[in-house]
C-alpha cells in the first residue's frame, strides 16, 4: 500500500509514540502530532504540478518542488514535517497570535485560508506587500505539489472556498 496517500489511516501516525514524529511543542507544551518522512513525489508529478498551477495562475512563483511537508509543517516546523491543518486554531491561540486587519499585516505574518465553514484549509506567510499596487504575496505549500510565491488571492480552488485571515505574534 502506498502509505503517503492514506497517512490518516495509520493508527497512531503522528502521535506521541510514532518513532517518525518530530518533537514539537507550542508555547504552552501542547505536543503538536505530526508525520515524516513522506515519501517524495516523482519529479515528474511535480513538475506536471507546476505547469497545472502556473496556468491557473501566471504570476506563481516555484520556490521549490520538495512534497515532503505541508503548508503547515512549512510554517511551524521549518519544512521537516506534516501537520494536519486541524491543529492550526489551537497552534495559533497556544503561540499568542491575534487575528489583524489586513491593512496592518507585515512581512512574516500569517494568512489562514478557511473554507465555507470557517475551518482553516491552508496557511502560508506573507512575504511581500507592495502597497503602491495594493498586492500582498504568500509564500505557501500547495498540499504535495510543491511551494510556491503567489499572490494572496490566488490559490488552488481547495484552498479558496471561504476568506482569509491574517495573524500575528506581533506585540501590537
Amino acid at each position: 500500500m502506498d502509505t503517503r496517500r492514506y497517512d490518516g489511516l495509520i493508527i497512531g501516525k503522528g502521535e506521541i509514540n510514532d518513532p517518525q514524529r518530530l518533537e514539537l511543542h507550542t508555547k504552552r507544551r501542547f505536543s503538536i502530532p505530526n508525520a515524516r518522512p513522506r515519501l517524495p513525489r516523482p519529479p515528474e508529478a511535480m513538475r506536471d504540478a507546476f505547469d497545472r498551477h502556473k496556468a491557473a495562475h501566471p504570476s506563481l512563483k516555484m520556490r521549490n518542488l520538495d512534497s515532503t511537508y505541508n503548508c503547515v509543517g512549512l510554517v511551524f516546523a521549518s519544512r521537516r514535517t506534516v501537520i494536519d491543518i486541524a491543529f492550526v486554531r489551537k497552534i495559533l491561540s497556544d503561540d499568542d497570535y491575534k487575528s489583524i486587519a489586513v491593512p496592518n499585516a507585515q512581512r512574516g505574518d500569517l494568512v489562514v485560508y478557511e473554507d465555507q465553514n470557517g475551518e482553516p484549509c491552508h496557511i502560508g506567510i506573507i512575504w511581500a506587500l507592495d502597497p503602491q499596487f495594493g498586492t500582498c504575496t504568500v509564500l505557501s505549500q500547495w498540499g504535495e505539489d510543491g511551494e510556491y510565491f503567489h499572490l494572496i488571492d490566488q490559490v488552488p480552488t481547495q484552498f479558496s472556498r471561504g476568506r482569509h485571515t491574517i495573524w500575528t505574534e506581533r506585540q501590537i
